[in-house]
């Protein structure tokens, strides 16, 4: 038996959330993005006083999703509503990247280690909740007022765990989980394609016109059933660590980075039958240069070496 201790923050509403998700993709925020908010909570946490508490895997749950976007006609582009910074002293736009807002209401399921006296409960949620509506942001966005974080255990090796359906199934309902779907795109590369291809190869809609009594009827569908989408999920180095010229931090090596895109999927909750299936984890490798969140556990096992290092390092990213 395995029972671990999750911190839930439920039903998280954020304003003004950055949409850039990576380079090439805008939506839903970059795992990255949530990863680096529970990051900054656990540090905050510890800062107070809570020594042993470390968020060692993140759950992700989209619950609502809306981006600033404005279409004149039925029928015509849509088009993203941009933010940009105010004029300079001249009259002229600064020459930064405009950003893309979006509105979301998020669950995030936090697994604690170091968290094992029951006594500790009450502190750590009353301060969680002290945290979250305290000017915390996640996303580049303002977390509004929220509902009441709380912890619950869970069995992570029970499938039929009753305090996974009573906490987190019938408490977060409804609400979609996001998970990876990396395999799909590695099939696809197998048979010959590079990532880009099998990306869009999922992504895709596929119309067919058939003729019907006379009528033609287009038929749409794409390759796999499921709601796929293309998430940012990390990093992966192009250079060696070294110093770069007018870099922020002096005292800290510096390297380039491309983002890593892959395919997720928004998976209801209610199809989930264990906690270990909505988890998301750290994966670093110096080898490869590759900083990731992922949710295939033997990666953080792994290590890979020589002719296997190319190998692997083309799947993450595109």
């Amino acid at each position: 038996m395995s029972i671990k201790t999750f911190l839930i923050l439920p039903h998280i509403k954020v304003n003004n959330a950055n949409a850039w998700s990576s380079p090439y993709t805008a939506g839903f925020p970059s795992v990255c993005a949530f990863g680096g908010a529970v990051h900054a909570l656990q540090r905050k946490f510890n800062e107070k006083g809570f020594n042993n508490f470390e968020i060692n895997g993140l759950g992700i749950i989209n619950h609502k999703f809306s981006m600033r976007t404005y279409r004149e006609g039925q029928y015509s582009d849509l088009s993203i509503i941009a933010g940009a910074n105010p004029l300079d002293k001249d009259g002229n736009r600064p020459s930064f990247v405009p950003e893309i807002k979006c509105i979301l209401e998020v669950s995030l399921l936090c697994e604690l280690a170091g968290i094992t006296n029951d006594d500790e409960d009450e502190d750590i949620e009353h301060t969680a909740n002290d945290l979250l509506n305290s000017g915390f942001r996640i996303a580049s966005g303002d977390v509004q007022p929220t509902e009441t974080p709380y912890i619950t255990r869970v069995n992570t090796t029970n499938e039929e765990d009753e305090n996974f359906r009573k906490d987190i199934i019938h408490r977060l309902m409804p609400g979609y989980a996001l998970i990876e779907r990396r395999e799909l795109m590695i099939e696809s590369m197998k048979l010959g394609n590079d990532a880009l291809d099998a990306l869009i190869e999922h992504i895709s809609v596929i119309a067919e016109p058939h003729i019907n009594n006379g009528k033609v009827d287009i038929e749409r569908y794409r390759k796999n059933r499921g709601w796929l989408v293309p998430i940012s999920t990390g990093y992966a180095a192009i250079n060696e660590l070294g110093r770069a010229t007018n870099q922020r931090d002096p005292e800290t090596p510096h390297c380039f980075a491309e983002a890593i895109v892959t395919l997720g999927e928004f998976k209801m909750l209610h199809r989930f039958h264990n906690i270990n299936s909505l988890l998301w984890r750290r994966y670093y490798d110096a080898n490869t240069g590759i900083y990731c969140y992922s949710q295939y556990e033997e990666e953080s096992q792994q290590t890979y070496t020589g002719e296997e290092d190319e190998e692997n390092s083309e799947l993450f990213n595109i």
